[in-house]
């Protein structure tokens, strides 16, 4: 069984969205994961430690991913206890380190490609 990754992106910019509303986008499988979503959060005041109250609703502020990797296996790993209803690892810093490039590469990668379809400036 491979290693899953959640985790969630302060944004260093601001992404308009149409809608005040969470929005999905699962991507492909690759060579690296097998899953792959990002979701995007509006501005709302449900997510409290990113909320902003200077932007409008439909702003989004953070991401988050959850990936999926089959380069490593959960049970190679000890579990140190459960996080936010899932259990998580002690994965080595080395291996970290690694899932997390992969997992960078695939986000810029999108995050480029959506940029040219709506024609964003990200400065």
């Amino acid at each position: 069984m491979g290693l899953k990754v959640l985790t969630r992106i302060k944004l260093p910019y601001i992404i308009r969205m149409k809608d005040d509303k969470e929005i999905t986008a699962k991507l492909n499988p690759s060579d690296e994961f097998s899953r792959f979503d990002i979701t995007f959060y509006p501005n709302s005041k449900d997510y409290k430690e990113f909320y902003n109250s200077g932007y409008p609703d439909n702003n989004c502020l953070f991401i988050e991913v959850e990936a999926v990797t089959e380069l490593y296996n959960f049970e190679d790993y000890k579990m140190k206890g459960i996080d936010d209803h899932y259990p998580a690892y002690e994965v080595s810093e080395e291996d970290s380190k690694l899932i997390f490039s992969l997992l960078r590469k695939r986000l810029n990668n999108y995050l480029e490609v959506l940029n040219e379809k709506t024609k964003v400036s990200v400065k």
